[in-house]
């Protein structure tokens, strides 16, 4: 793959100086553009902080080795990033000379330090395929820093034990959801709340019971494929399941379950469409695909059967960042032809 400079670093009418941004208990000095609101500024220092340090084991040429400079604009993250991606990606083979890793390496760290893209949160660590390993149905043994998801917290197993009270009730429903005529509800009730709930979490577990429904903890993710529109059962569920706190999502095609399934494992960024456009936006879109793509064999998930998921089907999403600022600048009406 070739690739030429095209981003310079940062507009001129944008200098940079130094800032000092508060910090959860600390102030920290950072380099970044002066007409960068703190909260932004911030936003990107804990981005930066989620970074892998990993880089590709042997020899690397100069400006893609592990102990090449940085420069420290937003604290070194951009360039910490793209020098990591664009090390993986020549290690991967896929660009054709170290020129065009250079050149790939300086334009996705102007796009990231002018604030033109954005890339999603990642992980430090974690679970991959080995990166360079070219089978994606590699053995078990092949996945690095493998993670497997903890016990449930003591919360969640405290407010299950509210709805198992009710659900485990013989009587009359009203009773069985009242903790002052069934007795297992009202230990079950006290116990969560010593554990912390809120007594809106504790009649929430109440209600699932009664409604016959087990307790479904607010992290849960959840998906109905080819949901019939028409299936009142897979409705009702799918809303008690949003009510209490899950992550919902319906598809009505099987194309788009796998879809959605997919973009779950997904390395994302999104481009600003208000700045960026004709074959700028062009050039942009191409270098943060293939920014993202490399991430598929090289960036951490949070567990083996993600990173499996990851490597096998390479999903990637790009989102496009302001969109609505731009119809406003171009006056474009939202609904019109033209936007």
């Amino acid at each position: 793959m070739r690739f030429k400079r095209r981003f310079a670093y940062l507009d001129p009418a944008t200098p940079l100086r130094e800032r000092e941004i508060e910090r959860a208990g600390t102030v920290t000095v950072v380099t970044a553009p002066s007409i960068w609101p703190s909260a932004r500024v911030e936003a990107w220092l804990d981005w930066a902080d989620g970074l892998p340090a990993d880089y590709p084991l042997g020899a690397a040429p100069d400006g893609l080795a592990a102990g090449a400079a940085l420069d420290p604009v937003l604290g070194g993250g951009p360039d910490r990033h793209a020098h990591r991606v664009a090390a993986w990606g020549r290690a991967l083979g896929l660009f054709d000379q170290p020129a065009d890793a250079l050149a790939f390496r300086a334009d996705l760290f102007n796009l990231l330090a002018a604030g033109l893209v954005a890339p999603g949160a990642s992980r430090s660590f974690g679970a991959r395929l080995h990166p360079l390993a070219n089978d994606p149905g590699a053995p078990s043994g092949q996945v690095e820093a493998a993670t497997t998801a903890g016990p449930p917290s003591f919360l969640t197993g405290r407010l299950a034990a509210v709805t198992d009270a009710v659900r485990r009730c013989e009587g009359d429903a009203d009773a069985c959801a009242d903790p002052g005529e069934n007795q297992a509800l009202a230990r079950a009730a006290l116990a969560a709340r010593a554990a912390g709930a809120g007594d809106g979490e504790i009649a929430d577990a109440i209600a699932l019971g009664r409604d016959g429904v087990d307790f479904i903890a607010p992290t849960d993710r959840w998906t109905i494929p080819a949901l019939d529109r028409n299936a009142a059962a897979e409705t009702a569920d799918a809303a008690r399941r949003a009510w209490s706190g899950a992550d919902v999502t319906l598809t009505f095609t099987a194309d788009d379950a796998l879809a959605t399934r997919r973009a779950r494992v997904a390395p994302r960024a999104a481009l600003d469409a208000y700045t960026l456009e004709g074959e700028d936006l062009t050039a942009a879109v191409r270098i943060i695909a293939v920014a993202l793509d490399i991430e598929t064999s090289v960036g951490f998930c949070g567990s083996a059967e993600d990173a499996y998921a990851r490597r096998h089907d390479r999903p990637i999403v790009v989102a496009l960042a302001g969109v609505a600022e731009r119809l406003v600048a171009e006056g474009f009406a939202f609904d019109s032809d033209a936007g």
